[in-house]
């Protein structure tokens, strides 16, 4: 039996189903820019990018300050249904099981740290996590293994006795041993 010194979760589509209320909100958002976006389309968005990239993909180049500005008007249509994200179903008890283990547990998440916080608050898993990355620790988001090397980093591990949680194609490919 193969064993591992640290877990490391995605947040969202696999500690939380937030999905829904992305989509909604980005829809929303880009709305009020005069982009009318079809559900293929929000597909995009599900891929476990870093914000700055989903605003560039939809609006093309962004100046810094427009990034900042468009992720914080997106962030008030997430806000609006916050309190509707649920955590996945079996979800408190796993970890609750991995930390009554012992095993290190991070979170390695695209989402911004505020929200990040404030989900793992609102869930009372907050105390379980020795560390929380979030896509303003790295410069590359995933698909690009920097969030979960250094969650790797934080944790005092080595990437090939951590397990990682993902539920979409970058996340996977980010977390893969060969990529780090």
């Amino acid at each position: 039996m193969n064993h591992f010194a640290a877990v490391i979760f995605d947040m969202d589509g696999v500690m939380v189903n937030s999905h829904p209320i992305h989509r909604r909100a980005w829809q929303q958002f880009l709305q009020t820019l005069g982009r009318d976006v079809s559900e293929t389309e929000l597909d995009y968005i599900l891929d476990g990018r870093k914000r700055s990239d989903i605003l560039c993909h939809f609006l093309g180049a962004l100046s810094p300050a427009q990034i900042v500005e468009y992720g914080q008007r997106k962030d008030l249509f997430f806000l609006e249904s916050a309190r509707e994200v649920q955590p996945i179903p079996g979800l408190i008890r796993f970890v609750e099981q991995i930390a009554g283990r012992g095993i290190a547990m991070a979170v390695a998440t695209s989402a911004s740290e505020s929200r990040t916080r404030f989900t793992l608050e609102q869930l009372g898993l907050r105390r379980h996590f020795r560390t929380i990355i979030t896509g303003k620790d790295v410069l590359l988001g995933k698909p690009a293994p920097d969030i979960y090397r250094l969650a790797c980093r934080r944790l005092g591990v080595s990437p090939e006795l951590a397990v990682a949680f993902e539920d979409a194609v970058a996340g996977i490919q980010a977390a893969k041993p060969k990529l780090r």
